[in-house]
């Protein structure tokens, strides 16, 4: 009986470890992802912004002739435009693989 109780034990012990082991795990995981999405989400807003800088030089314009909401609308439509592009060059790209024109 002791020998049943001892692998009981043992197996319950396991368990709890590996429980643990796959939530550090995942934890890791969610981190590397958060970091990896606000790394693209900063990169899109830099070119963003450098979008919208060249549109107002074009435009004869400069940053402090526009108010804060302005310009945040500015680049918010620029970082969609940048996202577009990337999912449509995305879905081109795989079109292209599988040899669809």
């Amino acid at each position: 009986m002791k020998f049943i109780e001892k692998v009981n034990t043992t197996r319950q012990s396991f368990f709890n470890t590996a429980k643990v082991k796959k939530e550090e795990l995942v934890e890791k995981a969610n981190a590397k992802n958060d970091a990896l999405i606000e790394k693209y989400r900063s990169h899109i807003r830099e070119k963003a912004i450098g979008r919208v800088k060249s549109r107002l030089a074009i435009a004869g314009k400069s940053i402090p002739d526009l108010d804060k909401e302005n310009l945040e609308h500015l680049v918010k439509e620029e970082e969609e435009k940048i996202v577009s592009r990337w999912k449509q060059s995305g879905v081109i790209a795989f079109m292209a693989f599988l040899g669809i024109t």
